[in-house]
């Protein structure tokens, strides 16, 4: 008896805990139907970092401090801006791409522009705790980005893995994003 208690308190702090959550923001799905492929962007002018909401320059300037005590050869600079242009970003497409019928990459030519506006995120800890990512996903015409079409917020998304290195943690937070972003179009339309 006691073990089925502790059992069913279990489930439900654990499902209390969940920290993901998708919503729909403005727009409707309707303009996805007949498309096969979307342009993606990405969009980081407005992150915050770490559970202080410090803008991104800041958390460079402190990570970077940090990093080169360890390692004084090495430009957290130049990896941060390297992860944000390729790894992210190739994680993104990978995992939406495995979830949704629709073709997301980068191609200009697309009628239809999804901008990854990264909003907010906590890099973790390695092997402590879990990095986090909230964003919005905004869907424009690529040839009229004035004309939004759909917003969907993402909140806290999680790096699932628990690699020793931060940015592979973050690279899982983009992946995540992308496999619920592709889900749930999948139901929507």
């Amino acid at each position: 008896m006691k073990n089925n208690i502790f059992i069913t308190v279990l489930l439900l702090v654990s499902s209390f805990c969940t920290t993901y959550g998708q919503k729909l923001q403005a727009g409707s799905f309707e303009f996805l139907k007949d498309q096969t492929e979307v342009n993606v962007t990405f969009d980081y002018s407005n992150l915050k970092v770490t559970k202080h909401k410090i803008s991104e320059n800041a958390y460079l300037k402190k990570r970077d401090e940090d990093v080169r005590k360890k390692n004084p050869d090495e430009d957290f600079y130049k990896t941060w801006q390297q992860q944000k242009d390729e790894n992210f970003p190739n994680k993104f497409f990978a995992s939406i791409n495995k979830n949704s019928k629709i073709n997301f990459s980068n191609n200009p030519q697309a009628k239809y522009t999804l901008v990854v506006e990264s909003e907010w995120l906590d890099p973790g800890t390695p092997g402590v705790k879990m990095a986090l990512l909230s964003s919005k996903l905004v869907f424009i015409e690529t040839e009229n980005p004035k004309n939004v079409v759909l917003v969907i917020g993402m909140d806290k998304a999680e790096g699932k893995t628990m690699a020793m290195h931060r940015n592979i943690m973050i690279s899982e937070c983009y992946a995540m994003t992308a496999k619920k972003l592709g889900e749930f179009l999948e139901k929507k339309i």
